[in-house]
């Protein structure tokens, strides 16, 4: 289970239900609950949205108009919201100790949202014996996400929250294609070695060519992507017509590589 956003839903049957769209039970895994509503304490969007990584930047936006006075910033003009995560990795390992103190000052205010964000989570019914939090996404991939993951844990600890976190080992750009394996029902695992998986998100819009591999194993553990196209289409701003357009040329390449 992680922090975001959405309708809560409850599990109420045992049976198999791959390949139903919605479904909450696969083989190895029953997903009890998803999401939850609660409120930004300023009423703007929901309380999972203050630890993501929107919400780091902002915090490392701030850091830096602390530092700026009679300093030089270690990002120059560029806003935290244009930096790539290897900039910012990069002035937390390769900075001096002044540069690399703005990076940790965001870091700290992070891992303590973080670690609110949960407890108010873990106080939720729904979350109700929950011991152990997966964190995906690209930013628990990189340097400063894993160190204030790894600080969060910190604080939860030290206030007496008995719970784990844990980061998605892996690929970000490759997970929900993975994960789409689980899905898929069985006419179609058994008649063909891979189908094209499609992860659409407010950020990117990824492709692959995956093979299922339900024959070895039935949860689509071993699932594998044979091919990946990435678009990042945030920085484009495309319209529909455009967006749709640019997934078909992407899904033509992958037929045309696995032909």
């Amino acid at each position: 289970m992680a922090p975001g956003a959405g309708d809560t839903t409850t599990t109420t049957t045992t049976q198999d239900e791959r390949g139903r769209h919605g479904a909450s039970v696969l083989p190895g895994l029953a997903i009890d609950h998803y999401g939850l509503t609660l409120p930004a304490p300023d009423g703007e969007g929901f309380l999972g949205d203050l630890a993501s990584q929107t919400a780091f930047r902002s915090l490392l936006d701030e850091a830096r108009r602390l530092q700026r006075i009679g300093k030089k910033d270690p990002f120059g003009d560029s806003p935290s919201d244009a930096l790539k995560k290897h900039d910012i990795d990069r002035v937390l390992i390769g900075g001096t100790p002044a540069d690399a103190h703005v990076v940790h000052m965001a870091i700290e205010a992070y891992a303590q949202r973080l670690a609110h964000v949960t407890r108010a989570f873990l106080d939720q019914p729904e979350w109700a014996g929950v011991e152990a939090i997966l964190m995906g996404g690209g930013m628990v991939q990189s340097e400063f996400g894993k160190l204030g993951l790894r600080r969060a844990r910190r604080v939860l600890k030290d206030n007496g929250t008995r719970v784990k976190l844990k980061r998605l080992q892996l690929d970000p750009d490759e997970a929900a294609l993975l994960g789409w394996a689980s899905l898929l029902p069985e006419e179609l695992a058994d008649g063909h070695a891979a189908l094209l998986a499609v992860d659409v998100g407010g950020t990117n819009l990824r492709c692959g060519l995956v093979a299922h591999r339900l024959d070895e194993r039935a949860d689509g553990s071993r699932a594998e992507v044979l091919e990946h196209m990435h678009w990042r289409h945030a920085d484009d701003d495309p319209s529909r017509r455009e967006a749709i357009d640019r997934l078909a040329g992407m899904l033509n390449g992958l037929i045309a590589q696995a032909r």
